[in-house]
Parts: C-alpha cells; structure tokens; sequence
C-alpha cells in the first residue's frame, strides 16, 4: 500500500462467503484526494486550483507509484549522517527512534502521519 492511511475494505461482486480485499492503489487516490483537500481549504482554494497551481504532478505520481517515501528515507538519512557528529546523547535518542519510524513506515509501504 502506499500513502498515509490505512485501505478501506472492499467487498468482492462474487457473493458474500469471499474474503474481503483492499484496493491500495483506489486507496492512494484517496488519500491524495482528501490531502489536496485538506490543503486547499486552508490555502482557501478549491481542490482543483490547488492541485493545479501548487503541486507539481511529479509529486502525485512519486506517491501514486511508491517512490515518494522511499525519496524521502534517503534524503533524510544523507542530512542527518552529515549531522551525526554534533548531537547530544538525547538528540541523537531522538534521532534513533525517528529513522526506526521512518524505516518502519517504508517497510509497511505506508507513510508518516503528523
């Protein structure tokens, strides 16, 4: 799955003794769909000028296809091993338990939630 939140199930037209499914890709629309919403309204835009004039499509396909994470994860970590060397023991705690989220949320194919 990729994106943010977890897929909403799906019932198969087969009849009911089937398992139920998830869709991550029709999920990942979703997601992007209701964060374009969330952004345009406190941008105080409609959805459709926001995705227009604000995101680059880039953006929407790297998150559609799985790779926006996995961007971030190494961009992140390159920062931060330049960093490594002026941390106190707490900082560097912190930084500890932030990658093993990071590595986490790549693992599970999801991502960070604020």
């Amino acid at each position: 799955m990729q994106g943010g939140l977890p897929p909403t199930p799906t019932k198969q037209s087969n009849g009911p003794e089937r398992p139920v499914t998830f869709d991550p890709e029709a999920q990942a629309k979703r997601n992007l769909r209701a964060a374009i919403e969330r952004v345009a309204a406190r941008l105080g835009n409609t959805p459709t000028i926001c995705r227009k004039c604000y995101i680059h499509p880039e953006v929407l396909n790297s998150y559609l296809d799985g790779s926006l994470l996995l961007e971030i994860k190494s961009k992140v970590e390159g920062e931060l091993r330049d960093e490594l060397a002026g941390l106190q023991p707490e900082e560097a705690a912190v930084l500890a338990m932030l990658r093993a989220r990071l590595k986490q949320a790549v693992d599970d194919g999801s991502s960070l939630r604020l």
